[in-house]
């Protein structure tokens, strides 16, 4: 137990440290509308799709999965979502992945990473956690996969997105009342 402690300071550290070193994106305000990118998927990001004996066998869940970070919404979403994600590794017979994966999406998949897998990675900039407004949510509909799994899997050369100062992107919003500060997220947020 104390080993897993241990190992989830040294991944929340090694969260901090990659979003310090990478570079905050611009504080202000977006200008324009926030577009939704087109549907992709890295699979299971920076982890395998399988074992040896078996390399896809949990790739379907982590493109599910996929869509629900791509489009991004409320921290219950989220929690649902990755919920949905363990019981479906579960379900194709390794508890051990099941809980491993499931663990490390809680740590670096919140939408203040400037990772490319984040919550709302879909998105031109993430507000934070929050539900979509209705053009957004009619946005994300008409560009939905029918089939996510038909998708290819296109593992990118880097995991964290890289900002200009020109773009008009951000990570998490600066309106307090989309984004509540930390301490009013729930204590399991990673």
């Amino acid at each position: 137990m104390r080993t897993l402690i241990k190992f989830s300071i040294l991944v929340r550290g090694i969260t901090w440290a990659a979003l310090i070193v990478s570079g905050p994106a611009s504080a202000a305000a977006a200008s324009g509308p926030n577009e939704l990118e087109k549907f992709s998927t890295d699979g299971c990001s920076s982890w395998v799709e399988g074992p040896v004996w078996n390399r896809q066998q949990w790739a379907h869940c982590c493109q599910i999965h996929d869509v629900a970070y791509w489009v991004g919404g409320t921290y219950e979403e989220r929690l649902t979502a990755d919920s949905d994600f363990k019981k479906c590794i579960q379900d194709t017979g390794d508890e051990v992945a099941a809980n491993t994966m499931y663990f490390f999406v809680r740590q670096g998949g919140g939408p203040c990473n400037t990772t490319s897998y984040r919550w709302g990675f879909g998105w031109k900039y993430t507000p934070g956690y929050r539900e979509l407004t209705s053009e957004e949510a009619n946005s994300a509909k008409e560009m939905m996969p029918e089939n996510p799994t038909s998708y290819p899997i296109v593992k990118p050369r880097h995991y964290f997105r890289g900002f200009e100062p020109d773009q008009p992107e951000m990570i998490c919003g600066t309106n307090e009342s989309e984004n509540p500060p930390r301490s009013q997220y729930p204590s399991s947020l990673p």
